[in-house]
């Protein structure tokens, strides 16, 4: 229902990225589900820089990432020129 929406553009980006949030927050995503969504969603250039900060910094704080973590995407985000 959220991706049929979206993709009919009856939802907007930062729309989307509050209903995961709190869809997240409820626990009606799990783990999987969100990390599922993000990298779907970033393959297709639909979250930008920003987003993935975002994310990132939530998901740190809510202890879902590690340190090793967030050094692992920062090294692959920097290897594929996403952060510079």
């Amino acid at each position: 229902m959220i991706t049929a929406a979206y993709n009919r553009n009856l939802l907007k980006r930062d729309d989307l990225r509050w209903l995961l949030g709190e869809m997240y927050k409820e626990g009606k995503l799990t783990k999987a589900d969100m990390k599922f969504l993000i990298t779907e969603a970033y393959k297709a250039g639909e979250l930008k820089r920003d987003d993935m900060k975002w994310l990132i910094v939530e998901a740190y704080k809510a202890g879902e990432l590690t340190r090793d973590d967030i050094r692992r995407i920062i090294i692959v985000s920097y290897n594929h020129r996403e952060l510079t």
